[in-house]
């Protein structure tokens, strides 16, 4: 778990990064230099190339997370045909995504045409942001495979959300119309996709090799089958997890779209450690499981669902504690999203306290599970989007997500005891949310003593107050009853390194 432990915490510095700069982003330079029209189109274009780009690969990016680690034990890189094969395929899959995605354009204008002109207008630039988004998946999977997951998110969270900061600032500035936003804003993934080509080619272990090797025609039909069903639950799975986009923007227009997607980022702060350990514990899993080291993956699904619990908690308590002030600082025309927020937030503090059970079940023998509860999933947020969204808007697409959410992790937790008699929790699971919610009362506690306020600077120090007051409390609860061995030992460290430093 130390690799674990000290890649996840760097690559959490990065993304956390990356997010304070995305945060800046949606809740100031978005939300004051862009109309809610013009803030949902980027959303809806991010997410349709999210979905897109899952489908061009024709499954052949969850190929390297699973067989990485056996081309990489038998062969040498410059006999590693995999690199190449992947390539071809994404080529085949982008080739394919142009054709249909042209083609089936007067689709997108009949469903989006009405509420969503600006989508309809802007649709030709989805092209390059897929295919840029497609190229930087593929090289991040030979990334993770040789485990430099720090890199690729810094590349992922970090720039990519600094280069729509130098955008957004053209734009405020007067010096980039809406329409060059757009245009820059399709290549959003080049830069970082360029970085990493570079980086994997110096390092010597990425090469194109165009013969096939005898591992591939040892293992080809099993990362066929593979592909095909982890593929297809990858696609809807992504689709789940946007599909209340697509159903806004085309029912309630771009502006609501807009609205909600404020609230849905706010919430994707949570989502920051699962990443990081998402990437981390792919090539240990698959390591772990080849090697039949079953009691090791224990380990680790426990020692995960504490970790990611304790630090979800910590980021939604204090979302929760200040959001009050925090829609304060928002313009008008996006204020409303408090339930929103809070539904959001109760479906992604499950889906944390479940541990890395999709990563469990993708590297095991019973992959094939996977692709059925991502059916599942997609039915159902399909079915409860189009009923909810049309009745409730935004707030019945946040139900939605949670509802849908919590019935998946459930399923995926049932199975995987049934199969491998595993399960993510542990004693100190009801210590966490207990701390949690012990912190969080004491911290609205604290707003009977402070004077009510409009002013600027009086909301910034009622939010630091509260937020200091839900942080200490829990933390100190987190460490003095040693619920999470893993977050004990590392504030331990730098304590102990802080006063070595102070004392020397």
């Amino acid at each position: 778990m130390g690799i674990v432990r000290r890649q996840s915490i760097q690559s959490s510095l990065f993304i956390y990064a990356g997010f304070a700069i995305g945060a800046f982003n949606v809740l100031v330079l978005y939300t004051h230099f862009l109309t809610p029209e013009q803030f949902g189109l980027v959303q809806l274009m991010v997410n349709a190339a999210a979905l897109m780009a899952t489908l061009a690969t024709l499954g052949s990016v969850p190929v390297v997370n699973k067989f990485f680690p056996f081309y990489d034990d038998y062969l040498k890189p410059k006999a590693n045909d995999l690199p190449f094969l992947v390539l071809l395929i994404c080529a085949i899959g982008f080739t394919l995504f142009v054709v249909v995605g042209w083609l089936g354009k007067s689709l997108v204008i009949r469903k989006f045409s009405g509420n969503s002109p600006l989508f309809v207008q802007y649709y030709p630039y989805l092209f390059p942001m897929v295919f840029f988004l497609l190229f930087f998946s593929l090289l991040e999977s030979f990334a993770w495979g040789l485990r430099q997951t720090v890199l690729t998110n810094l590349l992922r969270e970090t720039v990519v959300r600094f280069y729509g900061t130098v955008l957004i600032l053209l734009v405020a500035a007067g010096w980039l119309s809406f329409d060059g936003f757009i245009k820059a804003y399709s290549g959003l993934f080049a830069i970082p996709a360029l970085v990493l080509l570079i980086y994997l080619i110096r390092s010597g272990r990425f090469h194109l090799h165009l013969h096939v090797s005898s591992v591939t025609r040892r293992l080809w039909r099993r990362m066929m089958a593979f592909s095909l069903y982890v593929f297809s639950a990858n696609v809807f799975n992504v689709f789940a997890k946007t599909v209340e986009i697509f159903f806004i923007s085309s029912i309630s227009g771009l502006a609501q779209t807009g609205v909600y997607s404020i609230a849905d980022y706010i919430i994707r702060l949570l989502e920051v450690p699962q990443r990081s350990m998402g990437a981390i514990t792919v090539p240990l899993l698959a390591s772990h499981w080849k090697d039949k080291a079953y009691a090791d993956i224990q380990v680790l699904y426990q020692k995960s669902s504490s970790t990611l619990l304790i630090i979800g908690l910590a980021i939604f308590g204090l979302v929760c504690v200040d959001l009050h002030d925090i829609i304060f600082f928002l313009p008008e025309k996006y204020r409303g999203i408090q339930w929103v927020v809070w539904i959001l937030g109760i479906g992604k503090i499950i889906d944390l306290g479940t541990g890395v059970n999709n990563q469990i079940i993708q590297t095991s023998h019973f992959w094939k599970f996977d692709f059925y509860t991502n059916i599942f999933f997609t039915l159902i947020s399909i079915v409860l989007n189009y009923f909810l969204v049309h009745r409730l808007g935004m707030l019945g697409a946040a139900l939605t997500a949670s509802i849908s959410l919590t019935l998946f992790n459930a399923i995926r937790c049932v199975f995987i005891y049934w199969r491998f008699r595993m399960q993510p929790f542990s004693k100190a699971t009801l210590g966490i949310v207990l701390s949690a919610a012990l912190a969080y009362l004491l911290a609205q506690g604290i707003a009977w003593w402070l004077p009510a306020s409009h002013s600027f600077w009086l909301k910034l120090v009622d939010a630091a107050i509260r937020g200091v007051v839900f942080i200490g409390v829990f933390g100190a609860a987190v460490l003095y009853f040693r619920l999470s061995e893993d977050v004990y030992q590392l504030v331990n460290k730098w304590w102990n390194k802080l006063l070595s430093g102070i004392f020397r």
